[in-house]
């Protein structure tokens, strides 16, 4: 299961550069080595469920977000090839023109499945995308939540280095889209 220490290396990593801070400071915050958040942001060492807490409180995100795994599954297509997939997160992709920038902004949606008796799923929007394979290298990082409704889903998310900065989304529920979404955002 080294995966899932790679994964949440990977988070650390992520939130810890979401807010700016450098290993040595992050290593001293969480009273560890610097080669030993290294470890822990290379998936080379295991955490800790003491540490992991420890570490969370430090990047001032639940526990949760840290450990988020996705399980990677495969089947057969019509033609036999083997297809993998992501077991527990949908991926919605969003562009739009960044005028200030004069340029197309990518941006990664990711739906943690598991909500469907409520509604309500979790979300992170991975914002200003240099790579889509790549997105945990985002330049902002919002996390909230997926609601789904008859005629819309909403998004509401906030950036996790900026608390009062909020992002809600509503895209409407066309029958008739060719799993296109059309998205109003505020």
């Amino acid at each position: 299961m080294k995966e899932v220490s790679i994964h949440v290396g990977q988070r650390i990593r992520l939130y810890r550069k979401t807010k700016n801070l450098t290993i040595e400071t992050f290593a001293g915050m969480i009273h560890k080595s610097k080669a030993t958040v290294s470890k822990y942001e290379n998936g080379d060492i295991s955490i800790d469920i003491e540490t992991l807490f420890t570490i969370a409180q430090a990047l001032g995100v639940p526990v949760n977000q840290l450990i988020d795994y996705e399980e990677i599954g495969e089947e057969k297509g019509e033609k036999g090839e083997i297809i993998k997939h992501n077991l527990s997160k949908s991926k919605y992709y969003m562009y739009f023109y960044d005028g200030r920038r004069s340029r197309i902004a990518r941006n990664v949606i990711e739906v943690q499945d598991g909500g469907e008796d409520s509604g309500v799923f979790s979300a992170n929007m991975y914002a200003s995308l240099e790579d889509l394979s790549n997105y945990y290298q985002c330049k902002l990082l919002y996390h909230g939540t997926m609601r789904k409704g008859d005629t819309f889903i909403n998004f509401n998310f906030e950036n996790q280095n900026n608390k009062v900065e909020r992002m809600i989304m509503y895209e409407i529920n066309s029958f008739n889209n060719g799993g296109r979404m059309e998205l109003l955002c505020f």
